[in-house]
């Protein structure tokens, strides 16, 4: 019998890196960033599986939202994490939940749900490759993303030896991962020719995930198979009980069954207004409205005002960004520190804007 397909989409976030669109209760994958459909539904429409082969894991404050906006995915296909546990145990709790329904040799797929990706055609394309290795090496299987500028704010992946060609896409070994680099690293990085950005998507047979689960977090091996047993033990006790910890440092940087598969299509981590205003599209000056606007002498900004006119006079280089209840400007070359303001919010109790 042919091996099924599935896959699922981590829909977790904190909701700091686009406030103040974004918050702890509407964080930037349900946003309606590009063209007016949510991250998270551009993602479920991109993988072309049908929908009962598809899983959401969130968190109970995203639940109801997310049910809403991926109304053709199974309501039992949304697995609801008690408590946050970090990406191991939210993955965990996925392979729980897929345990009465996929076989050992079934592949499953792991996405986030916040990445943008425009060219569909040259993913899906990617897809058949990355899941054709998944099956056929017996190990994870990284999607890893060829770097076209040297980026600090993402980890790095280095390409070890080449295992085999699967159509046209190389698949390799990993000799290592890689923390974010400075400046200086990431430029060495790109042109070596040897490095990938590390995307977060990740996928193998279930039965691998099982074993290197096993292998590397006993813990949550438990979890699984104790809660997949059907014990009586309450999964929310268990849930909570386990070490939060994230695949990466869990699995991926201890396991020697990995390998990766380069892909060319575009990809957007959108992590700050800066990264957004870079793939949106500009007018003549580089600028990015989204609203009612009238500008003189504006270049290269960030406008997002959909309730009140914005003017804006002699402006270069900045992020103004207008809700109901707050107003986000600063420089675009820090929009990364809009995750301090958050912090700042927090400290001061000013959960209300949070």
């Amino acid at each position: 019998m042919e091996s099924k397909v599935y896959a699922v989409i981590l829909c977790g976030g904190s909701g700091s890196r686009l406030w103040p669109r974004s918050r702890s209760g509407h964080p930037k994958h349900l946003l309606e960033l590009d063209g007016g459909v949510t991250l998270v539904q551009q993602t479920v429409k991109r993988l072309d599986l049908p929908a009962r082969q598809i899983y959401c894991v969130t968190e109970r404050s995203h639940d109801r939202i997310l049910r809403q906006q991926v109304p053709d995915i199974p309501s039992d296909n949304i697995v609801v994490e008690p408590g946050r546990k970090g990406t191991a145990g939210a993955i965990a709790l996925a392979l729980q939940a897929l345990a009465a329904t996929a076989r050992p040799e079934d592949v499953v797929l792991f996405l986030p749900a916040d990445a943008l990706i425009q060219d569909t055609a040259e993913f899906r394309r990617t897809i058949t490759a990355w899941t054709g290795a998944a099956q056929q090496e017996r190990r994870i299987v990284v999607l890893g993303i060829q770097p076209t500028y040297p980026s600090t704010g993402f980890g790095y992946i280095n390409l070890g030896r080449r295992l085999r060609q699967l159509g046209d896409f190389d698949i390799f070994d990993i000799k290592q991962f890689v923390e974010k680099p400075d400046e200086a690293t990431a430029k060495r990085y790109l042109s070596s020719g040897q490095y990938l950005w590390n995307a977060g998507m990740f996928a193998a047979r279930f039965g691998v995930f099982r074993r290197e689960y096993a292998a590397h977090l006993p813990a949550h091996a438990a979890f699984i198979d104790e809660v997949s047993g059907g014990s009586d033990i309450s999964l929310k006790k268990l849930y909570l009980a386990l070490p939060e910890e994230t695949i990466d440092y869990g699995i991926l940087e201890k396991s020697r069954n990995l390998a990766v598969v380069p892909a060319s299509f575009d990809w957007a981590d959108i992590g700050s207004w800066a990264d957004l205003h870079d793939v949106l599209e500009h007018d003549e000056h580089d600028n990015v409205f989204e609203g009612e606007y009238v500008d003189l002498d504006t270049k290269n900004c960030f406008v997002y005002s959909p309730d009140r006119l914005v003017a804006t006079i002699g402006l270069e280089n900045l992020v103004i960004i207008n809700t109901k209840d707050a107003i986000l400007i600063c420089p675009k070359d820090r929009s990364q520190d809009v995750k301090k303001v958050v912090q700042k919010l927090k400290d001061r109790r000013q959960t209300k804007y949070l």
